[in-house]
């Protein structure tokens, strides 16, 4: 799907770098590192790709354009990988700055620490996130919703946290 959509967009007189949506469901995926020059994503949909695991998040940590990212039914465990920021700048959380949408349900995560960050902060590491779908997950601690529920300026309306068939064991 990812040469079809290169092919798509050469053919249409554009370059890769201006697709703004991709969705390569169930294709095989195992490594996101191909996807690096497509920095003008905004919605990227990798739900059932199993290969896809916490060691190959490859370029996803840098898509600085990326709102909507679907991570369901992948081999991850942990979201923390997508808080690595741009070496470039000062204070970047990578991908989790402009992460309005994510859904990471039916994965092996079990801790949702990564939604705040270090345990020092201030603010929370995906600063951007209104929702978060995480369904059927065997999670051993919220703290990090809680972290930002706890915030002044937290209102409930302005966000939405779908943990439907999940279980908190911790």
């Amino acid at each position: 799907l990812f040469l079809i959509a290169c092919f798509i967009s050469l053919a249409m007189g554009t370059s890769v770098g201006t697709i703004a949506a991709l969705t390569p469901i169930a294709a095989g995926i195992s490594d996101t590192g191909g996807l690096a020059g497509l920095t003008s994503l905004e919605t990227l949909d990798l739900s059932d790709n199993r290969g896809i695991d916490n060691t190959n998040f490859g370029a996803l940590a840098g898509m600085s354009n990326l709102e909507e990212l679907n991570l369901s039914g992948t081999g991850i465990t942990d979201i923390g990988g997508l808080t690595e920021g741009d070496e470039d700048i000062t204070d970047s959380n990578g991908v989790a700055d402009t992460l309005t949408t994510l859904d990471i349900s039916n994965t092996g995560v079990t801790q949702l620490e990564s939604i705040w960050g270090a345990d020092s902060a201030t603010s929370p590491a995906f600063s951007a996130l209104k929702t978060l779908t995480a369904q059927n997950l065997a999670l051993e601690s919220i703290s990090g919703l809680a972290r930002i529920a706890e915030q002044d300026s937290f209102t409930a309306s302005d966000y939405t946290w779908d943990l439907s068939g999940s279980t908190l064991t911790g």
